[in-house]
């Protein structure tokens, strides 16, 4: 008469002194999962945020992060929203209500997201009058980089952003050079020296090789 042996979930040390908890050992997310009542995904979700180290775990190890995964504010927040994702739920809808989000800060970063037939006049204006670069788009509530990308694709704004750059640049320093960089110019001559002196990012890489 034959038996079939199954092989157990948890994997148990005879250590002497030890709690039960803490002698039985898991090895897998699955097994992990099924041992404190989560999903596999949220397993997989702790460990590659760090908030879990490499199997094997204890069954101590695991309810102690999935109670403070409980504390975590986020987690109180309905599914569908980008908190419940931030803290640590990959379900499909938090993953979708991510995925807009990120959708939105790449439209926002990338200009798409402004209105520039009105924003566009009150930046030039602005900066003629002698408004620092950065304060005007902080007061405007745009980004540099909307700027610059807006910049690349309209060579007519470019070109009245230049001359609003130079009309309101202050005249009182020297331009073209560190000093007047860092002090907040963006007019041509300014950025021409920041582009020109400027390391690319791969020759910054090959230095640090070099350095280590």
């Amino acid at each position: 008469m034959s038996t079939e042996l199954t092989p157990p979930t948890l994997f148990s040390v005879n250590n002497s002194g030890v709690s039960p908890d803490d002698a039985e050992l898991v090895f897998s997310q699955r097994q992990a999962a099924n041992a404190i009542g989560a999903a596999a995904t949220t397993v997989s979700q702790w460990v590659r945020t760090a908030k879990l180290g490499p199997p094997p775990w204890t069954l101590t190890e695991l309810r102690q992060v999935a109670a403070s995964m409980r504390q975590t504010p986020g987690l109180r927040s309905e599914h569908g929203t980008v908190s419940r994702w931030r803290a640590g739920c990959d379900c499909r809808r938090c993953t979708k209500a991510h995925l807009a989000e990120l959708r939105t800060r790449r439209a926002r970063a990338s200009g798409n997201d402004y209105d520039w037939t009105k924003l566009a006049p009150l930046i030039l204006k602005a900066i003629a009058a002698g408004g620092r670069y950065s304060d005007v788009l902080d007061r405007l509530g745009v980004t540099s980089r909307a700027v610059t990308a807006y910049r690349v694709h309209h060579p007519q704004f470019a070109q009245k952003l230049d001359q609003a750059l130079m009309q309101g640049r202050d005249e009182t320093i020297t331009h073209g050079c560190d000093r007047s960089w860092r002090a907040g110019c963006r007019c041509p001559e300014c950025r021409q020296y920041h582009d020109n002196t400027r390391t690319p990012k791969s020759a910054q890489m090959v230095t640090k090789a070099d350095d280590a």
